[in-house]
């Protein structure tokens, strides 16, 4: 979905992810994700949908649990 591997809970798109030249993203499909977890974020950078980190460093296991479950939250 929109170009990237993604998951989809009951056919509703839950999270994305995908890799550039010099970071990788994660992408709750959801603005108000970002927004919800913006203190657990803070040293990420983020845009509305978006969160981008080092392919080196990755997402702590236990932050993407927190983003899906915001995410199914939000359904």
């Amino acid at each position: 979905s929109y170009g990237m591997p993604a998951f989809r809970l009951n056919g509703k798109l839950i999270a994305g992810f995908k890799a550039a030249a010099n970071h990788c993203s994660f992408h709750p499909m959801s603005g108000d994700t970002v927004a919800t977890l913006k203190a657990d974020l803070s040293g990420y950078e983020t845009s509305k949908g978006t969160i981008k980190f080092s392919a080196r460093a990755g997402l702590p296991a236990t932050l993407v649990r927190k983003l899906v479950n915001a995410r199914i939250a939000e359904r």
